[in-house]
């Protein structure tokens, strides 16, 4: 049993069994046929990642996957073919860790966007603290649909959409 200190919402997305998911250390929490970006997340995080996937999907139209990756150390036992259906994908990677980035390039690649926290030792709301360190929705969208505009790989028809 694991429990945050904040409060955070049930995610009932979630329905494989422990050995098709926590047991192997990342698992596919929202996927679709044409993602062009996949944002891995840990714990509290996941909520923020598949709110972050689901207001981008609306006002966008992106295909986004989500991926709790709640152990690396489980995730690198698993065979080649299972990490290969995780990492691999033409499309944008981006980490969400209430952290450091660290360790975090080795999955989301050079081209990848860590959103972390590098830095502690600031009180107030979990919100106003989250707009501080620029880990809110908002903010994260932004940087994501920034990238997006550069990235290589991704769809002619969103280059050319303007966004």
């Amino acid at each position: 049993l694991v429990l945050p200190r904040q409060a955070v919402p049930d995610i009932s997305v979630t329905s494989p069994s422990y050995r098709e998911s926590l047991g192997r250390g990342a698992y596919f929490v929202q996927t679709t046929s044409n993602a062009i970006c996949r944002i891995f997340a840990t714990g509290s995080e996941l909520h923020l990642a598949l709110k972050v996937a689901r207001e981008l999907e609306d006002e966008y139209s992106i295909d986004i996957d989500v991926v709790s990756f709640p152990s690396w150390e489980i995730f690198e036992k698993q065979d080649p073919a299972y990490k290969s259906s995780i990492l691999d994908c033409n499309c944008l990677k981006v980490s969400i860790e209430a952290g450091v980035a660290q360790g975090w390039h080795k999955y989301i690649g050079e081209r990848g966007i860590a959103i972390s926290v590098d830095a502690f030792g600031r009180s107030g709301s979990p919100e106003d603290l989250s707009v501080h360190f620029k880990f809110d929705v908002t903010t994260i969208k932004q940087r994501i649909i920034r990238k997006l505009s550069t990235f290589n790989g991704i769809p002619e028809w969103f280059q050319k959409s303007g966004i």
